[in-house]
């Protein structure tokens, strides 16, 4: 989906029988957003492995943050720059995703707890808990299959 111009799109749901609710996302500019592409991440399910020797992240979700890691050393080779310092204080982060397959997949269990981990990792975010607002979306149009994009930006106040 391409943003308006303004950066303003408007979506309406139907909520039970006949009741519709609108609802306005203001985006900010360019300049006051950070935007970084990471591989498709792996279900919340399959993140971490219990045993009766404790938890330990599965095999699956140690080869996704090293792809990760992957991703964020060629967008920085390419002109990517880190906020610095970390952003500290309340956040709005929105996740697109592309699937690499066709299977059917909760949108709820795919994207912000690994996506989350990881910019904290890299010390995008100072502290994943300061999100106020996460959106998710699917975004079969405008991302390559296999891949998620977030973008955060500071909650107004």
């Amino acid at each position: 989906m391409k943003m308006p111009p303004g950066g303003r799109t408007t979506s309406s749901a139907k909520f039970g029988v006949g009741e519709e609710v609108n609802s306005t996302i203001v985006r900010p500019t360019q300049s006051d957003a950070f935007t970084v592409l990471l591989p498709f991440p792996p279900s919340a399910n399959r993140l971490v492995r219990h045993t009766r020797a404790g938890h330990y992240p599965s095999k699956a979700y140690t080869a996704w943050k090293k792809d990760a890691d992957r991703f964020l050393e060629v967008q920085l080779a390419n002109g990517l720059k880190l906020p610095t310092p970390p952003w500290a204080g309340a956040f709005v982060a929105e996740t697109r995703l592309h699937p690499p397959d066709n299977r059917v997949r909760d949108l709820d269990n795919v994207g912000a707890k690994a996506i989350f981990d990881k910019i904290t990792a890299w010390k995008i975010v100072e502290d994943d808990s300061q999100c106020i607002k996460l959106l998710s979306f699917w975004d079969r149009e405008s991302l390559s299959p296999g891949t998620a994009m977030v973008t955060i930006w500071e909650a107004s106040s």
